[in-house]
């Protein structure tokens, strides 16, 4: 099952329009056959996988395929703010409301480890590495640790943190990525078990001016059932996705 917005004017729609199509292919189904599972229109699953299919049959064609949208709880105000002094912010630099719900969840003042920060971090955190020291070649460690790597190239890193927890080197590990369901590295997080948080609005980064071009999603290894509910309550308006298949 995945969980997430259908609002057909964000990133994320086009994203979950490639997604639906990747599913049709993987079970080797033309457009018609799964217009015919779905119970829809061709024109309504052609649409669909532009990007432009309303939330109703959206919800026809993922279901055909295994998967199912639902929408998400409604946000609530925070119980406690984490305060921490704010040092430097290079390009790119995590959003501090995110990395403070994620903390709050997880009921800590700071990270095991950041995998990827500046000198000095701007990330809560006990031990990090920085572009220096290359956590890539790093072994990681800890109870909770953080990572909201350097997007180009992206891969490594997914490969990094899904050897490195199925390996047990550490318990929980959070990910702030782009939003790109579609892409094999993106799968691959998910086929290891991770929550996909798919945020509703663009982040804006430290160093940044305006939004970037792109949504953002958490992906969450290792939480436990209440780890998870309590982020759910505490992150900025999201959808989960979780895949059945």
């Amino acid at each position: 099952m995945y969980r997430t917005s259908h609002d057909q004017s964000t990133p994320i729609a086009r994203s979950l329009a490639a997604e639906l199509r990747a599913a049709r292919l993987r079970k080797k189904w033309t457009q018609a056959q799964l217009a015919k599972k779905s119970r829809l229109p061709i024109r309504c699953i052609q649409r669909c996988e532009s990007g432009g299919g309303s939330g109703e049959k959206l919800m026809a064609a993922f279901a055909a395929t295994g998967l199912e949208i639902v929408p998400a709880p409604q946000p609530r105000q925070h119980a406690r703010t984490i305060r921490y002094e704010k040092v430097w912010e290079p390009t790119w630099s995590t959003p501090h409301h995110i990395t403070e719900a994620v903390l709050e969840a997880f009921e800590r003042d700071k990270f095991c480890l950041d995998v990827a920060s500046p000198d000095p971090p701007t990330v809560p955190c006990e031990r990090f590495f920085t572009e220096e020291t290359n956590g890539l070649a790093q072994t990681w460690q800890g109870d909770l640790v953080w990572g909201n790597p350097p997007y180009k190239p992206l891969k490594p890193w997914i490969n990094k943190t899904v050897s490195e927890y199925k390996a047990g080197k550490l318990r929980c590990i959070v990910l702030l990525i782009p939003c790109k369901v579609e892409t094999n590295g993106q799968r691959q997080l998910r086929d290891a078990g991770a929550i996909t948080l798919v945020l509703h609005t663009r982040l804006k980064f430290g160093g940044r001016k305006g939004n970037p071009e792109f949504g953002s999603a958490l992906y969450v290894l290792g939480a436990t059932d209440d780890e998870i509910r309590r982020l759910r309550k505490s992150l900025p308006p999201h959808d989960q996705l979780v895949n059945l298949t």
